[in-house]
């Protein structure tokens, strides 16, 4: 007659210790990803709030006067935690966003701000261009990221500006990523 060896009380034990450690792995697993998914959204909405705050002081009344007030406004933005490029645009007027397709009318149709190809406004067309950044570039060497991957956030505000006493409608187009 053969005798079994002898296993033990952790022996017995085992069989019921296997679901319980594979129910506390699920547990901190899912547990984990929801943190995650909060963190991920709590950055998000950060991210909104710094870029809200920044067209908030840019675009101040909706109103911008000269290319001084917009430059002084550029400056009380101070340091952001995310890059940026703010820009006053014309696209809803300019006659190249528009092409010549005959849509049942008569009417062009609009092509929409292109936020790879930004064009600045001029005031007095010599004064400079209406664009701010926290980067240390010129617009035309700023390279807005295109590839997957990188979350943008782009904001689009109708802004008047004055030019040689004449109001005219643009949009101040907010283009942020981290």
């Amino acid at each position: 007659m053969r005798k079994r060896a002898f296993i033990g009380p952790i022996g017995d034990d085992l069989p019921s210790l296997i679901p319980l450690l594979f129910a506390l792995v699920m547990f901190f697993s899912t547990f984990t990803y929801a943190f995650n998914v909060f963190e991920n959204r709590n950055k998000a909405f950060s991210n909104d709030l710094t870029v809200l705050k920044i067209s908030s002081i840019l675009k101040s009344n909706g109103y911008i006067e000269t290319q001084e007030a917009f430059d002084r406004r550029c400056v009380n933005i101070g340091p952001a935690a995310i890059n940026y490029v703010a820009v006053v645009t014309n696209a809803a007027t300019a006659k190249e966003n528009f092409i010549d397709v005959e849509l049942g009318g008569n009417e062009p149709a609009y092509v929409g701000i292109d936020i790879y190809n930004l064009a600045p406004y001029s005031i007095n067309s010599s004064a400079g261009e209406l664009f701010c950044t926290n980067l240390n570039e010129d617009l035309a060497e700023i390279d807005i990221p295109k590839f997957y991957g990188i979350d943008l956030i782009v904001k689009v505000f109708p802004v008047v500006v004055e030019d040689a006493k004449v109001v005219k409608p643009m949009h101040l187009v907010v283009v942020a990523w981290r």
